[in-house]
Formats: structure tokens, C-alpha cells, sequence
């Protein structure tokens, strides 16, 4: 039997919340928190695609597609899906989401909020044993100084093991919301 956590929230919590996945039942199947139907999520296999939307800075959107227990998939969509830097990661059948990074951009003014202003992804192939990153967009695939040796307005995360994702959308303006924070769901016994 898996045991399934989430990680704490990542920014700010203002806006909607929304969870990709929660717990069926004793047995631990989770399910997929579709808008119509809720199917249960293929844990071995979780992600076939993630779609990162972002205006510069902070990040805009996501959706994330979900491989489904049933061999199917769903596609759940958060945030503004729109955006000049737009970053596709696409999972073959062998490859898993081994890690989840990016920064937080953090305001001493707490009506400001924090929000997440970017996201990259390490990928692991079971097959191979080959490891990809995946820069957040517009980031070279370099270390800039800027990431080198971060601001403490900027705080560095990372995540491993994860199954899905949940957070808050906020308006930003009248035209599109954006992604203020994310929280993780993983399996602790992965």
C-alpha cells in the first residue's frame, strides 16, 4: 500500500484553490479531480505532458496532462494559458517527474503576496537511467549569476517523487489570472 502526502504550500495562497488529485479510499487509489468525471490516476505513470505559460515573470499558467488507470488521459489547466515564453515537457512512457524546482518571489508586504516566478523540472528515464532538466522558460540552460547566488527576495525550492499538483490561481488583471502558489503530492513510500 502507498501512503500519499502533500508538500507545504510554495508562495502565496491568495486567489482559488485549486487540488489535481485527491484520495478515493482506504485502499489509497487517488483520483483525478476532473471537472465532470473524477477517474482514478495511474500512480506509476502520473504525467504524459506539463505546458508552462509565463509573461516574463512570474509564472502565468499550467496544464498538466494525467495518464489515467484506465489507459486514458485528462488534461487540467490552472492560471492564464497564454504567454510569449511557453515551456512543453512531454513524459515517453519510461520517463517519470523525479523533481519539481523553481523560486518564489517573496514581498515584504504581505499585501503584496508572494507568488512563484518560475518552474523547471528533472526527469528521470526508468529504462535508461538518463536524467533531463528542464529549464524554466526564457532561463538559458547556463547558470546565470542570478541563480548562482540568489536575492533573499528570491527563494529556491525543490521537490522530488511527484504525482500531481495543487495551488492557488489569482486574478491579476480584468484580462488573465496568473499562479500564485503550489503545493505537491507525493508518494512517501516511493
Amino acid at each position: 500500500m502507498n501512503t500519499y502526502t502533500t508538500t507545504k504550500l510554495f508562495g502565496g495562497k491568495r486567489g482559488d484553490v485549486f487540488r489535481d488529485i485527491f484520495v478515493l479510499d482506504a485502499n489509497g487509489k487517488l483520483l483525478v479531480n476532473g471537472p465532470e468525471e473524477k477517474p482514478e490516476l495511474d500512480v506509476n505513470h502520473p504525467i504524459q505532458k506539463i505546458v508552462v505559460y509565463s509573461h516574463s515573470k512570474p509564472l502565468s499558467g499550467m496544464s498538466v496532462t494525467y495518464q489515467l488507470a484506465n489507459g486514458g488521459n485528462i488534461t487540467l489547466s490552472h492560471g492564464y494559458q497564454q504567454g510569449p515564453l511557453v515551456q512543453v515537457v512531454e513524459f515517453n512512457a519510461n520517463e517519470r517527474l523525479a523533481g519539481v524546482f523553481g523560486r518564489v518571489l517573496s514581498f515584504d508586504d504581505s499585501h503584496a503576496g508572494d507568488l512563484i516566478l518560475s518552474l523547471g523540472f528533472v526527469i528521470f528515464n526508468a529504462s535508461t537511467g538518463a536524467i533531463r532538466v528542464v529549464n524554466p522558460p526564457g532561463t538559458p540552460n547556463k547558470q546565470t549569476p542570478e541563480v548562482m547566488n540568489p536575492s533573499p527576495r528570491y527563494i529556491p525550492f525543490y521537490v522530488s517523487d511527484v504525482l500531481a499538483f495543487g495551488g492557488f490561481d489569482a486574478p491579476d488583471t480584468e484580462e488573465y489570472t496568473r499562479i500564485e502558489g503550489l503545493f505537491f503530492y507525493k508518494n512517501v513510500a516511493a
